[in-house]
């Protein structure tokens, strides 16, 4: 059985470690990229898939089983070679009913003038004449169960394979393509946030109460702007200037100064932090940060990582932050560069 996988090129050894300690069987046979890369197992797709799963792998970002190879040097139409690969993978599996999604990503030196949601269209389409509901994935992240069809077009060869949503790691095969969609944004971190609100779940504070959440080292607010996009009131520490689009929100109340200087005026079921500082200093400060936090309350922290020590580095601010929280996720998520994400939950 062949998976496409894929993992941050920082990360690679990180990588290919955990896949080793889940599946100790797995060679890599060929790197597409950097980021992307077929390996090969003599387990069965749903063993594979369970080892892995069972593995929480923190570096491995997503996974595509290979059901099927189709070549595309000399077809007449690209689309209908892709769509015929699909069909024959599926057989019966996406049938009436069924709700699903195509997903394509598309690795070329200008050799195709097609898009990856060219062939998204074309293969959806397919499926949906035969009475299958399509949940389109490439407007928003989404985080649902459901049959994802996944394409991998690498010059003139596609590669296609079935699976469940949760089977893959992450919903969406390309979270940058989805996300460069968004309007206007404060800053670019904002994603790494989204994407971790969608990717763990998070629990939104509901309609209409004042539940407040607390960004620290906010400036320039790229992550209180999505904390206020999704009903926060919100405290912003910073002693640096937020972007003046946020000044005058009325859920938003600026604390210019550091954090160790903080006075609170609320008990928060929300704190975030994306500041630049090394992981255990940014573990210490979150323990220090508990007693602001609502019983049961969350946070979100992402870990800077040197590379070549970032699994002891990981480890270290595991044990750290155990003293006052349950770590429920640590993930190199698709928006991380050299860091993971966190999500604590308050002990």
């Amino acid at each position: 059985m062949q998976f496409i996988l894929t993992f941050a090129p920082t990360f690679r050894r990180q990588a290919a470690a955990e896949l080793a300690a889940a599946v100790p069987d797995i060679k890599f046979t060929k790197h597409f990229s950097e980021a992307v890369a077929l390996a090969a197992t003599e387990h069965s797709k749903a063993d594979f898939t369970r080892c892995l799963l069972d593995a929480e792998p923190i570096f491995v970002r997503h996974c595509m089983p290979v059901d099927g190879v189709a070549e595309l040097n000399g077809a007449d139409d690209t689309r209908a070679a892709v769509r015929g690969l699909c069909a024959g993978i599926c057989g019966g599996a996406v049938g009436a009913g069924t709700r699903f999604s195509v997903q394509c990503r598309i690795i070329s030196d200008g050799d195709t003038d097609l898009s990856a949601k060219d062939y998204e269209v074309a293969v959806g389409s397919w499926f949906e004449s035969a009475g299958a509901v399509p949940v389109f994935s490439d407007t928003g992240l989404l985080r649902e169960e459901i049959q994802i069809v996944s394409i991998f077009i690498y010059h003139s060869r596609a590669y296609a394979g079935l699976s469940g949503a949760a089977e893959n790691l992450n919903f969406q095969a390309d979270e940058y393509r989805v996300l460069s969609r968004s309007g206007r944004i404060i800053s670019r971190a904002e994603h790494k946030l989204r994407e971790a609100i969608v990717k763990f779940g998070l629990e939104l504070p509901p309609a209409g109460g004042e539940v407040w959440a607390m960004d620290i080292g906010a400036a320039p607010g790229g992550w209180s702007n999505v904390l206020l996009e999704y009903g926060y009131h919100v405290t912003a520490v910073d002693p640096a200037r937020l972007d003046p689009r946020l000044a005058e929100h009325p859920r938003l109340e600026h604390a210019r100064c550091r954090i160790e200087r903080f006075e609170p005026k609320h008990a928060y079921a929300l704190i975030v932090c994306d500041m630049n500082v090394g992981p255990a200093q940014a573990a210490r400060m979150m323990v220090t940060l508990r007693p602001l936090l609502a019983a049961g309350g969350l946070a979100v922290l992402t870990l800077k990582l040197p590379v070549s020590d970032a699994e002891r580095d990981i480890a270290a601010a595991r044990e750290i932050l155990g003293e006052a929280y349950e770590v429920r996720h640590i993930k190199n998520l698709c928006h991380n560069r050299r860091e993971v994400t966190a999500v604590l939950r308050a002990k």
